[in-house]
Protein backbone atom coordinates (compact mmCIF):
# COMPACT_ATOMS: atom_id res chain seq x y z
CA UNK A 1 0.00 0.00 0.00
CA UNK A 2 2.85 2.14 0.82
CA UNK A 3 4.72 1.44 -2.33
CA UNK A 4 1.49 2.42 -4.07
CA UNK A 5 0.57 5.45 -2.47
CA UNK A 6 4.68 6.77 -3.47
CA UNK A 7 4.73 5.66 -6.83
CA UNK A 8 1.00 6.06 -8.41
CA UNK A 9 -0.20 8.55 -5.60
CA UNK A 10 -2.90 9.39 -8.73
CA UNK A 11 -3.95 5.96 -8.74
CA UNK A 12 -4.06 4.97 -4.94
CA UNK A 13 -6.35 8.55 -4.59
CA UNK A 14 -8.75 6.84 -7.29
CA UNK A 15 -8.89 3.96 -5.32
CA UNK A 16 -9.80 5.11 -2.58
CA UNK A 17 -13.67 5.48 -2.64
CA UNK A 18 -13.62 2.25 -5.45
CA UNK A 19 -15.72 -0.44 -3.60
CA UNK A 20 -16.45 -3.83 -4.97
CA UNK A 21 -19.65 -3.08 -5.75
CA UNK A 22 -19.75 0.12 -6.71
CA UNK A 23 -21.50 1.49 -3.33
CA UNK A 24 -20.32 4.23 -0.75
CA UNK A 25 -19.22 1.70 1.78
CA UNK A 26 -15.47 3.66 2.38
CA UNK A 27 -17.28 6.90 2.86
CA UNK A 28 -19.78 4.90 4.80
CA UNK A 29 -16.66 3.13 6.36
CA UNK A 30 -14.92 6.83 7.53
CA UNK A 31 -18.02 8.33 8.41
CA UNK A 32 -17.90 5.39 10.88
CA UNK A 33 -14.77 5.93 11.68
CA UNK A 34 -14.16 9.52 12.43
CA UNK A 35 -18.35 10.65 13.60
CA UNK A 36 -17.87 8.90 16.91
CA UNK A 37 -14.77 10.90 17.76
CA UNK A 38 -16.17 14.15 16.24
CA UNK A 39 -13.03 14.36 13.46
CA UNK A 40 -10.61 15.03 16.73
CA UNK A 41 -7.39 13.32 15.38
CA UNK A 42 -7.68 16.08 13.13
CA UNK A 43 -7.89 18.76 15.30
CA UNK A 44 -4.28 19.71 15.70
CA UNK A 45 -1.70 22.36 15.07
CA UNK A 46 1.15 19.84 14.54
CA UNK A 47 0.72 17.96 11.41
CA UNK A 48 3.35 14.97 12.26
CA UNK A 49 0.70 13.67 13.72
CA UNK A 50 -1.95 13.02 11.20
CA UNK A 51 1.08 10.38 10.66
CA UNK A 52 -1.35 7.82 13.00
CA UNK A 53 -4.24 8.63 10.15
CA UNK A 54 -2.59 7.38 7.74
CA UNK A 55 -2.91 3.49 8.76
CA UNK A 56 -7.07 4.48 7.66
CA UNK A 57 -5.67 4.86 3.74
CA UNK A 58 -4.24 0.85 3.82
CA UNK A 59 -8.10 -0.41 4.56
CA UNK A 60 -8.81 2.46 1.83
CA UNK A 61 -6.85 0.81 -0.82
CA UNK A 62 -8.45 -2.62 -1.35
CA UNK A 63 -12.03 -3.79 -2.79
CA UNK A 64 -11.88 -6.57 -0.13
CA UNK A 65 -15.18 -5.36 1.37
CA UNK A 66 -14.22 -6.93 4.88
CA UNK A 67 -11.28 -4.87 5.45
CA UNK A 68 -13.42 -1.38 4.96
CA UNK A 69 -16.01 -2.28 7.34
CA UNK A 70 -15.72 -1.86 11.27
CA UNK A 71 -17.74 -5.04 12.14
CA UNK A 72 -14.44 -6.86 11.08
CA UNK A 73 -10.85 -7.35 13.02
CA UNK A 74 -9.17 -4.95 10.25
CA UNK A 75 -9.69 -1.67 11.92
CA UNK A 76 -8.94 -2.92 15.44
CA UNK A 77 -5.56 -1.46 15.16
CA UNK A 78 -6.28 1.47 13.46
CA UNK A 79 -8.57 2.35 15.88
CA UNK A 80 -6.27 2.24 18.85
CA UNK A 81 -4.13 5.08 16.82
CA UNK A 82 -7.17 7.24 16.53
CA UNK A 83 -8.04 7.19 19.91
CA UNK A 84 -4.51 7.53 20.84
CA UNK A 85 -4.76 10.72 18.48
CA UNK A 86 -7.85 11.91 20.08
CA UNK A 87 -6.89 12.06 23.70
CA UNK A 88 -3.68 13.88 22.80
CA UNK A 89 -5.54 16.38 20.80
CA UNK A 90 -8.06 16.93 23.64
CA UNK A 91 -5.48 17.23 26.09
CA UNK A 92 -4.30 20.34 24.29
CA UNK A 93 -7.41 22.28 24.63
CA UNK A 94 -9.28 24.31 27.39
CA UNK A 95 -11.02 22.47 30.18
CA UNK A 96 -14.29 23.63 28.85
CA UNK A 97 -13.97 22.33 25.29
CA UNK A 98 -12.38 19.03 26.49
CA UNK A 99 -15.50 18.45 28.40
CA UNK A 100 -18.23 19.80 25.75
CA UNK A 101 -16.08 17.68 22.88
CA UNK A 102 -15.63 14.60 25.53
CA UNK A 103 -19.64 14.56 25.90
CA UNK A 104 -20.31 15.38 22.48
CA UNK A 105 -18.60 12.21 21.44
CA UNK A 106 -19.65 10.34 23.73
CA UNK A 107 -23.40 11.02 22.79
CA UNK A 108 -22.49 10.53 19.13
CA UNK A 109 -21.03 7.24 19.97
CA UNK A 110 -24.35 5.99 21.78
CA UNK A 111 -26.09 7.10 18.86
CA UNK A 112 -24.41 5.12 16.60
CA UNK A 113 -23.55 2.29 18.76
CA UNK A 114 -27.16 1.64 19.00
CA UNK A 115 -28.24 2.24 15.06
CA UNK A 116 -25.04 -0.30 13.99
CA UNK A 117 -24.15 -3.08 16.31
CA UNK A 118 -26.97 -3.78 18.43
CA UNK A 119 -29.41 -4.72 15.61
CA UNK A 120 -26.33 -6.68 14.70
CA UNK A 121 -26.55 -8.82 17.88
CA UNK A 122 -30.22 -9.63 18.00
CA UNK A 123 -29.31 -10.62 14.13
CA UNK A 124 -26.65 -12.93 15.66
CA UNK A 125 -28.61 -14.23 18.10
CA UNK A 126 -31.50 -15.13 15.91
CA UNK A 127 -28.79 -16.92 13.88
CA UNK A 128 -26.94 -18.55 16.89
CA UNK A 129 -30.44 -20.09 17.87
CA UNK A 130 -31.55 -21.11 14.41
CA UNK A 131 -28.72 -22.98 13.17
CA UNK A 132 -27.55 -24.62 16.27
CA UNK A 133 -28.17 -27.67 15.18
CA UNK A 134 -26.51 -28.34 12.55
CA UNK A 135 -23.65 -26.25 13.77
CA UNK A 136 -23.25 -28.82 16.83
CA UNK A 137 -23.63 -31.74 13.77
CA UNK A 138 -20.47 -29.77 12.30
CA UNK A 139 -18.18 -29.08 15.26
CA UNK A 140 -18.89 -33.35 15.65
CA UNK A 141 -17.46 -34.00 12.34
CA UNK A 142 -14.38 -31.47 12.69
CA UNK A 143 -14.03 -33.33 15.67
CA UNK A 144 -13.25 -36.83 14.04
CA UNK A 145 -9.81 -35.23 12.21
CA UNK A 146 -6.96 -36.24 14.13
CA UNK A 147 -5.07 -33.54 15.46
CA UNK A 148 -1.92 -34.04 14.04
CA UNK A 149 -3.26 -34.43 10.44
CA UNK A 150 -2.42 -32.38 7.74
CA UNK A 151 -5.58 -30.64 6.59
CA UNK A 152 -6.73 -28.21 3.81
CA UNK A 153 -10.29 -26.88 4.90
CA UNK A 154 -12.80 -24.47 3.35
CA UNK A 155 -13.00 -21.03 4.58
CA UNK A 156 -15.25 -20.77 7.32
CA UNK A 157 -14.58 -24.25 8.96
CA UNK A 158 -10.64 -23.15 8.59
CA UNK A 159 -10.48 -21.60 12.42
CA UNK A 160 -11.99 -24.46 13.95
CA UNK A 161 -9.56 -26.66 13.01
CA UNK A 162 -6.44 -24.57 12.83
CA UNK A 163 -4.47 -25.83 16.15
CA UNK A 164 -2.02 -28.17 13.93
CA UNK A 165 0.93 -27.63 12.18
CA UNK A 166 0.12 -27.96 8.46
CA UNK A 167 -3.20 -26.96 7.41
CA UNK A 168 -4.25 -24.66 4.15
CA UNK A 169 -7.15 -22.79 3.08
CA UNK A 170 -8.85 -24.42 0.32
CA UNK A 171 -9.37 -21.07 -1.61
CA UNK A 172 -5.57 -21.25 -1.72
CA UNK A 173 -4.43 -24.20 -1.91
CA UNK A 174 -5.19 -25.51 -5.24
CA UNK A 175 -3.29 -28.81 -5.36
CA UNK A 176 -4.83 -32.07 -3.61
CA UNK A 177 -1.73 -32.38 -1.34
CA UNK A 178 -3.01 -33.46 2.42
CA UNK A 179 -4.51 -36.51 4.60
CA UNK A 180 -7.54 -34.79 5.12
CA UNK A 181 -9.84 -32.97 3.03
CA UNK A 182 -12.74 -30.84 4.77
CA UNK A 183 -15.67 -29.39 2.23
CA UNK A 184 -18.34 -26.59 3.16
CA UNK A 185 -21.42 -27.66 1.20
CA UNK A 186 -22.92 -24.24 1.96
CA UNK A 187 -20.69 -22.20 -0.16
CA UNK A 188 -20.91 -21.98 -4.24
CA UNK A 189 -18.27 -23.82 -5.14
CA UNK A 190 -18.53 -26.06 -2.85
CA UNK A 191 -18.81 -29.14 -4.88
CA UNK A 192 -16.85 -27.98 -7.90
CA UNK A 193 -13.72 -29.01 -5.09
CA UNK A 194 -15.39 -32.08 -4.16
CA UNK A 195 -14.85 -33.72 -7.79
CA UNK A 196 -11.52 -32.75 -8.32
CA UNK A 197 -10.16 -34.13 -4.39
CA UNK A 198 -12.72 -36.96 -5.48
CA UNK A 199 -10.26 -37.56 -8.74
CA UNK A 200 -7.39 -37.19 -7.00
CA UNK A 201 -7.87 -40.37 -5.08
CA UNK A 202 -9.46 -38.93 -1.95
CA UNK A 203 -13.07 -40.60 -0.39
CA UNK A 204 -15.83 -39.95 1.67
CA UNK A 205 -15.25 -40.62 5.40
CA UNK A 206 -17.97 -38.43 7.31
CA UNK A 207 -20.80 -36.26 6.07
CA UNK A 208 -23.24 -33.73 7.01
CA UNK A 209 -26.40 -33.37 4.52
CA UNK A 210 -26.26 -29.60 2.95
CA UNK A 211 -22.94 -28.80 5.35
CA UNK A 212 -20.09 -30.60 5.71
CA UNK A 213 -18.19 -33.54 4.42
CA UNK A 214 -14.88 -34.64 5.20
CA UNK A 215 -12.59 -36.73 2.75
CA UNK A 216 -9.51 -38.86 3.37
CA UNK A 217 -6.89 -39.34 0.55
CA UNK A 218 -6.79 -43.33 -0.24
CA UNK A 219 -3.98 -45.55 1.08
CA UNK A 220 -1.91 -46.63 -1.80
Amino acid sequence: AMKTILLNPGYAIGQVFVTKDGDFGKVYYIASLFIPLLFIPFMNKDFTRLILVLPVFINLLTKYPYQYSINYQYTFGICAFLFYLTLLNLSQKPKEKQNCLSFAAIFLSLILFSSIVIPKTFDYIEKYNTNKDINTQISAALKTIPQDAEVTSSTYFLPHIADRDIIYEDEYHSKPSTQYFVLDLRQPKGKERRDMYIKSGYELIYSVPDAIEIYKLKAD
